[in-house]
């Protein structure tokens, strides 16, 4: 199993090696087996980036997990009190309030016929 102060530390080394090549590479054109060198240790670098990156996100995840979210609790409040106050109960037709649903469904009806 790799560690992640061992990808840290080989993250380091290849860093070196490819800032190594790319200063000689500034000076004298690198010849073909220094360009497949680099390359392999660019590979091998973005490699680890992505390892690490996706190491990070299972830890947040788990973390969450453990911890919960603090703002669940008060975004359920919220559209649960929402919900109550969009509710329609009842509704004042023809000089009278009405809460039967038979009459409310009979009214919208006639209304958009």
């Amino acid at each position: 199993m790799v560690s992640f102060s061992n990808m840290k530390n080989n993250q380091v080394v290849i860093q070196a090696k490819m800032n190594e090549l790319e200063l000689k590479g500034e000076e004298v054109p690198l010849n073909e087996e220094e360009l497949v060198s680099w390359r392999t240790q660019q590979e091998e670098f973005w490699r680890i980036v992505m390892h690490k990156e996706s190491l990070r996100h299972q830890k947040a995840k788990v973390k969450w997990l453990n911890e919960g979210d603090c703002t669940s609790k008060y975004f359920h409040l919220m559209v649960n009190w929402k919900r109550r106050n969009n509710l329609l109960r009842g509704l004042h037709m023809e000089g009278e309030w009405s809460q039967s649903p038979q009459r409310l469904r009979n009214k919208f009806t006639n209304l958009f016929l």
